[in-house]
């Protein structure tokens, strides 16, 4: 088992602790702010609004969908939509030769 199975079947049992959701939550705000400091990263993130929600004034609703993620909510989604039997698991090999550094 893969640290990352291991993570997602402990959260399919496990509820995550207030603290654990907040110290996520303050993470996730925290690079999301971060994003928005920059030209290009407001209007990639208000595209991205446009395109996906249809409206480009969505961010108040996604802030407040994120403020009500409870430890609950996240042990539900896990086990509905990270189920460790259903997913695709990708493996990349380099091609001979290729250091991964670009030309």
């Amino acid at each position: 088992m893969t640290a990352i199975d291991a993570v997602l079947a402990e959260l399919a049992t496990r509820t995550p602790s207030v603290e654990e959701v907040e110290v996520a939550r303050i993470q996730y705000d925290r690079s999301f702010v971060t994003s928005l400091g920059t030209l290009s990263g407001r209007s990639g993130q208000l595209q991205a609004y446009n395109h996906h929600a249809r409206t480009p004034d969505f961010l108040q609703r996604d802030i407040a969908r994120y403020q009500k993620v409870n430890g609950k909510g996240i042990r539900k989604a896990v086990k509905k939509l990270l189920p460790l039997d259903r997913r695709v698991v990708l493996h990349v090999v380099p091609a001979a030769g290729d250091t991964g550094e670009g030309e």
